[in-house]
């Protein structure tokens, strides 16, 4: 699947935000007249429905989201670049592979902003229900040491 590239959406949104023509926002960007025209295509659909485009929306981040994600990005570089150095093309494929597919479980279990709220609620739920799934085994336990 391919990556949406965000920033230059971004850069395309604000530009259209601010009244800029396609042309304009070429020559301002160097980006493919034909990329902006579509963008800005897109982005007065949406404005015609009286909403902001699904992808224009920033994620809120913390700065602790943030600064763990600089610090993850930043180890995943110096590891990357120490195994280039050791010159064992094998195992640096099979590093590079898992990582890569470290990333991608990463970005399907993070939680959204709603999830993140409800969070606290589903740990407490999730506790009960094994307390109580607990309580009821030890119950079926005592009953078959009664027979």
């Amino acid at each position: 699947m391919v990556r949406p590239n965000r920033e230059r959406n971004f850069l395309v949104y604000h530009h259209w935000q601010d009244g800029r023509t396609v042309d304009e926002t070429t020559a301002l960007t160097g980006i493919p007249r034909s990329t902006v025209g579509y963008y800005y295509k897109k982005f007065n659909h949406y404005a015609k429905m009286g909403m902001d485009p699904p992808a224009m929306v920033p994620s809120p981040q913390s700065p602790e989201e943030a600064y763990g994600s600089a610090f993850a990005k930043f180890s995943a570089i110096k590891e990357i670049n120490e195994l280039l150095r050791t010159g064992d093309p094998a195992s640096t494929y099979y590093r590079v592979a898992t990582l890569k597919l470290a990333l991608e479980l990463l970005s399907y279990y993070r939680l959204n902003v709603e999830e993140r709220r409800q969070l606290p609620k589903a740990i407490a739920d999730y506790i009960s229900a094994m307390i109580d799934l607990q309580k009821a085994q030890q119950q079926t336990g005592k009953q078959d040491q009664v027979k």
